[in-house]
């Protein structure tokens, strides 16, 4: 009966170490050290049938050691070493796609670059329609950075938008962190979206051109021409666009008023290269406030067509 337990125990072990995947020699190696260090076979009772008993036990043992080190050489084979990034995307003349980051697939028109890790990739983008998704619970941390915004992600599907009205981010799905810069950074949820403004002079200039040009409300236009003369700085060119269109703006809002205090101040510092039309414009804002008498002033320095339209 011992020998048929002898014999059952060495079959099994033989099974088990049959099914398992052949051991690399680093596997080999750690199960000889830990077998020679454990107690396994240092005390093994002297009764013949104890000891096949124990020497079935030491095969178990020793079968279940490999399967351990063998599966541990798996999963750490089985581990993505992040590698550095570096590459340009440039689809200005149609859609183009890039899967060349694991996890994360790009769909874009337009332009921009890309940097950082496999793991942490860095997208800065110029302008343009960027989509972006990211394979959850694969710990891919990316971040997309233009002028006017920062967007961080893991795990999820949205869309970056930039042209001269500033950045919009639209999530899809998943969540998306946006950071506008002078503003608390913004938590996004799917179907939410947000437009980052932009910062510099010159930036918002473009935005309210583009505002402007595409008959949006006046007070869009207002807003973004007044946030650009708040930080413009040694721009003669630039400051002198901001107010001649701030001018424009109060006229077509009906803030005749304004309009014309905006107007005095232009052709008053000189050198603007719109001052006839601004002459025009306080012409046309005076005598919607009080007639031609009202505008009289104005008028006569439009010219005498303007005049002449009066009487």
């Amino acid at each position: 009966m011992i020998e048929d337990r002898e014999h059952q125990d060495d079959m099994r072990a033989a099974r088990l170490l049959a099914s398992l995947p052949d051991a690399t020699p680093a596997a080999v190696h750690r199960v000889r050290t830990r077998v020679l260090k454990g107690p396994v076979t240092a005390h093994l009772p002297v009764v013949r049938g104890l000891r096949l008993v124990g020497v079935g036990a030491f095969a178990g043992a020793l079968a279940a050691a490999a399967l351990f080190a063998v599966r541990t050489d798996i999963e750490r084979s089985q581990i993505v070493v992040p590698v550095p990034v570096a590459f340009t995307l440039d689809a200005t003349q149609g859609w183009a796609i890039d899967g060349s980051i694991p996890n994360v697939a790009l769909s874009y028109t337009g332009s921009g670059t890309v940097g950082g890790t496999s793991d942490a990739p860095r997208i800065t983008w110029d302008s343009g329609l960027l989509n972006v998704e990211v394979t959850s619970d694969k710990g891919v941390r990316l971040a997309v950075t233009t002028k006017e915004a920062e967007v961080r992600v893991i795990g999820t599907g949205f869309s970056v938008t930039r042209d001269a009205l500033g950045t919009r981010v639209d999530v899809r799905h998943g969540h998306v962190e946006v950071d506008c810069g002078d503003e608390a950074t913004r938590a996004l949820t799917a179907g939410a979206g947000v437009t980052c403004l932009p910062r510099s002079a010159a930036g918002l200039l473009g935005r309210a051109r583009a505002l402007q040009a595409a008959n949006a409300p006046a007070a869009d236009a207002l807003e973004a021409l007044d946030r650009g003369l708040a930080v413009v700085g040694p721009q003669p060119a630039v400051r002198d666009e901001l107010n001649a269109r701030r001018v424009s703006a109060l006229y077509a809002l009906a803030r005749h008023g304004d309009a014309i205090d905006a107007a005095r101040a232009y052709v008053s510092a000189g050198g603007g290269t719109r001052q006839a039309e601004m002459v025009q414009i306080a012409a046309a804002s005076a005598q919607a406030l009080g007639g031609c008498g009202t505008a009289a002033p104005w008028l006569l320095e439009a010219g005498a067509i303007a005049v002449e339209a009066c009487r």
